[in-house]
């Protein structure tokens, strides 16, 4: 699942797709983790579900919101993003770098302990789950640099930045996820 998920996610040319997509294959390390039958392994599992829920939901917001300025979610339709939205550019950065399992976000130290009980159950099945995270940083990144950089045209230049509320709403999760990060206990 974690592998087959990261493919198919790769291969996403809708916004909302990719982040559902995404979400199957963190689901399978949520599997994983359960399956090692270690201490460590459900600890992941619950973690991994947790942090999971802060990041996607947060990417699926991000979605939304650019879903509502310009009524499209087809990916290729997007460029430069950064200079018409920076502030929800920012965020969807943040959100991003967690759902890859960056280090100081909650889904790093959800991932380190999922990777740390597939090692102890099996050197294979490690190195496996590994090779689904790099995946996730590949298809993960590439969403992210297709929809905000690059040279943006007239129509997304119109400055149609968050409003408060929306902001309020996607920094609640992101501030979430960089404390349970920082401190996870």
């Amino acid at each position: 699942a974690i592998i087959y998920g990261g493919l198919t996610t790769c291969r996403q040319n809708d916004v909302k797709r990719l982040i559902a997509y995404s979400s199957v294959s963190h689901m399978g390390f949520v599997s994983l983790a359960i399956f090692t039958h270690s201490v460590e392994g459900l600890y992941a599992s619950i973690l991994m579900m947790l942090a999971h829920g802060f990041s996607s939901s947060g990417l699926f917001m991000s979605a939304g919101v650019i879903y509502n300025r310009f009524h499209t979610r087809i990916i290729k339709y997007y460029k430069g993003l950064t200079t018409a939205m920076p502030i929800l550019s920012f965020i969807t950065l943040i959100l991003t770098l967690a759902n890859i399992g960056f280090p100081l976000t909650f889904n790093f130290i959800a991932e380190f302990f999922t990777i740390l009980s597939a090692y102890n159950y099996s050197w294979l099945v490690g190195v496996v789950s590994s090779l689904g995270l790099i995946i996730s940083t590949i298809y993960a990144l590439y969403f992210y640099n297709r929809i905000f950089f690059g040279v943006a045209n007239n129509y997304l230049l119109v400055c149609r930045q968050i409003t408060i509320c929306e902001f309020n709403s996607l920094f609640v999760l992101m501030v979430f996820i960089i404390i349970f990060g920082l401190k996870p206990s």
